[in-house]
């Protein structure tokens, strides 16, 4: 095991997460937009329960979605190409 490897391993932990992370908004954009709308509604006066997102932000939060899951795999690819690379 070389050195560069050692250090590349944690590395994995993020890929994995950020790759989790962009296929739930990929698949349920419409709870993922939900829960930032949410969040964004914090300190307003609106009732957290009551917000829905506009059909144009689940578009949004799924297209995004797709991005940050191919870069998550992208970077899963790098580092373990890395780490098999030696």
């Amino acid at each position: 095991m070389s050195v560069g490897s050692g250090l590349a391993l944690p590395l994995l932990i993020p890929g994995v997460f950020v790759s989790l992370l962009g296929a739930v908004m990929l698949v349920k954009p419409r709870q993922s937009a939900r829960v930032l709308e949410q969040l964004n509604a914090i300190g307003s006066k609106r009732n957290l329960r009551t917000v829905e997102p506009t059909d144009w932000n689940v578009t949004l939060t799924r297209a995004v979605g797709g991005f940050i899951f191919l870069m998550g795999v992208a970077f899963l690819l790098l580092v373990l190409a890395r780490v098999g690379g030696g």
